[in-house]
């Protein structure tokens, strides 16, 4: 069986290759792009457009046609008007993704994707002076955002990379570009809050554009924890724990992936599927990492430490995408899964390398939906009852009570030292910060 990737709507103007691995064939059960393009009759954008049978894999023997992109013309001294799609480190995809989604299909204005190797990251810490973000991490993510560039361009888009802050990068594009409005998925901790504040008060000032926040990064969304039979402000305390956590959201249903694209579709399936605007663009490029203020001593450190790795890590979604077919459906390695915070089970130190799914990072730059492995995991339960399965779910369910606990009730207190419950300012607290020691 093979991985349903469901590409979010966007379809790849990439034909299929004779030389292409078979294994490369879609899923036999219709993937969300699929479905999109069946219901859709592509319209042009006013200039002349072309319809071509689809040669790629996921299409072979349908009748579906696909567009050939045409750029809008620039009227001299007329910026395009656009919307933008703001992919942050953590959401670095293409399928299962609302922001995407919205700006395709609200409107049918052409579509500029922009990513920032925001500086913020590449700082020092207050306390301890450390790097933020090191070498081996910053690779990662150079490498994710090169594997976003070729899948956008794959489909016909375009990324807008800049190596600096977002607010200079918005500036930049709005030089250029008339911004209807920018959609992105938003945050909850008061850094990546403040950074996002900060391009909002830019879009205002430059050009009025609205800035479109689409909740993300959790398997379960943040609309339905009503399901739950009460508020989550009334059941989501500083004091609550994993368990009572769990118990709670059992009422809440993980929604379907790509749900916002067929949200979309549903009362009016005609859409335009345009390109990027054609302005004077400079659309920049992937920044190394000696770009990005690495010392060759660090680069070296990372180079050894890649060799040394059990794991062969790269960054991409294409990488995180091939990692779950091969976990899942080719090994069936989810039969061995341990996890990592269960540490009491039983042979925990000499399990296989596959007690783990190594997926982590993938989930943490946004190269793989929670809700696309949550669906896949399932699938793979139905004829594959086994331990595993719960417990990569109950690892998934350890993100959403983390990010649900912040936004409701602990903030920045997460951080603090003495923990999000102040234990150490309290009569009989802890003299000194101690582990876990308010139980969550």
């Amino acid at each position: 069986m093979m991985l349903d990737t469901r590409q979010g709507g966007l379809r790849s103007v990439v034909p299929h290759r004779r030389w292409d691995s078979k294994s490369a064939q879609a899923p036999s059960r219709q993937a969300e792009c699929d479905i999109a393009a069946s219901q859709a009759r592509l319209v042009g954008n006013g200039e002349q457009t072309k319809e071509l049978q689809s040669t790629s894999p996921a299409y072979e023997g349908s009748t579906t046609t696909q567009q050939c992109y045409s750029l809008p013309r620039r009227t001299l001294g007329v910026k395009p008007r656009v919307n933008v799609v703001w992919h942050k480190m953590s959401d670095l995809r293409v399928h299962d993704h609302e922001p995407l989604a919205r700006a395709h299909l609200e409107t049918s204005l052409p579509v500029v994707h922009l990513h920032v190797m925001e500086k913020f990251w590449f700082g020092r810490t207050r306390v301890g002076g450390f790097r933020k973000t090191g070498a081996v991490r910053c690779r990662f993510w150079t490498e994710s955002v090169e594997d976003l560039k070729n899948s956008l361009e794959a489909r016909g888009q375009r990324l807008f990379l800049r190596h600096g802050t977002a607010a200079e990068a918005f500036r930049d594009l709005a030089a250029c570009c008339d911004i209807s409005k920018v959609f992105t998925f938003a945050e909850v901790c008061s850094e990546e809050l403040a950074l996002e504040a900060e391009v909002e008060r830019t879009l205002q000032q430059s050009t009025g554009a609205q800035l479109v926040r689409c909740w993300g990064y959790t398997l379960h969304h943040i609309d339905d924890l009503q399901d739950c039979g009460k508020p989550p402000e009334r059941w989501i305390t500083p004091y609550l724990t994993f368990g009572n956590f769990k118990r709670e959201i059992a009422a809440c249903k993980v929604r379907a992936v790509g749900s916002e694209w067929q949200k979309f579709l549903k009362d009016d399936a005609t859409f335009a599927q345009q390109g990027p605007p054609k302005a004077d663009l400079d659309w920049g490029h992937v920044p190394s990492l000696r770009e990005l203020g690495f010392s060759d001593e660090e680069i070296l450190e990372a180079d050894e430490s890649r060799e040394k790795s059990a794991i062969p890590w790269r960054g991409g979604e294409s990488i995180a995408l091939a990692r779950v077919q091969q976990y899942l459906w080719e090994r069936s390695a989810l039969k061995q899964y341990v996890g990592t915070t269960d540490w009491t089970a039983s042979g925990k130190c000499g399990a296989s390398n596959d007690q783990t799914s190594k997926l982590s990072p993938y989930l943490a730059f946004g190269c793989l939906s929670p809700r696309l492995l949550y669906w896949e995991i399932c699938r793979f339960e139905k004829g594959n009852r086994c331990k595993g399965a719960k417990g990569l779910i109950n690892s998934l369910l350890w993100r959403d009570f983390y990010r649900f606990i912040v936004f409701f009730a602990w903030g920045d207190r997460m951080y603090h030292l003495y923990g999000p419950m102040s234990c150490g300012s309290v009569p009989g607290g802890h003299k000194h910060p101690t582990k876990w020691c308010c139980k969550h």
